[in-house]
């Protein structure tokens, strides 16, 4: 029990401290941090998706008949750009984690209506690689959930 909670407690941790590694933006604000918020769409009043890349389904997990996540942070930048990310988590581990890193790579953001100045933000989202039939997918939906899922 004591071993949970540690590790529960060091990964809040882990999310709050990301708002002061986040660097200044050239427009002096520095990155708003939501990941706090129950969402994992990186869309905000701050930012509004304009481009949509969707990942690449990898061949070895097609070969072997997986289906998984990947959930990312990451900065969105005052060019509405993605800045850096990390995994969060991934199921199952590393397999999907490069082509949804890829993929993110390729999106673009508007600022929303109220975000004049640009301000940079750091969020998340979840990338989920499921298809019929893989010989994991009761446990990749249990793994990943669908509250705020993204099927590729």
């Amino acid at each position: 029990m004591r071993a949970v909670l540690l590790c529960a407690l060091m990964g809040l941790s882990a999310c709050q401290s990301t708002t002061e590694l986040a660097p200044e933006q050239d427009n002096g604000l520095p990155y708003l941090d939501l990941t706090a918020e129950q969402s994992l769409k990186p869309e905000s009043p701050y930012w509004q998706i304009s481009k949509h890349t969707y990942p690449s389904y990898p061949v070895s997990a097609a070969k072997d008949g997986l289906s998984g996540c990947v959930k990312l942070a990451f900065g969105i930048n005052t060019q509405g750009q993605p800045e850096g990310y990390k995994v969060v988590a991934s199921y199952p581990p590393g397999v999907f984690d490069q082509k949804a890193a890829q993929a993110l790579s390729q999106w673009r953001w508007g600022p929303g209506a109220n975000n004049s100045q640009r301000q940079p933000v750091f969020t998340q989202t979840q990338l989920d690689f499921m298809v019929e039939g893989a010989k994991n997918l009761a446990e990749a939906e249990e793994n990943c959930g669908y509250q705020h899922n993204r099927r590729f």
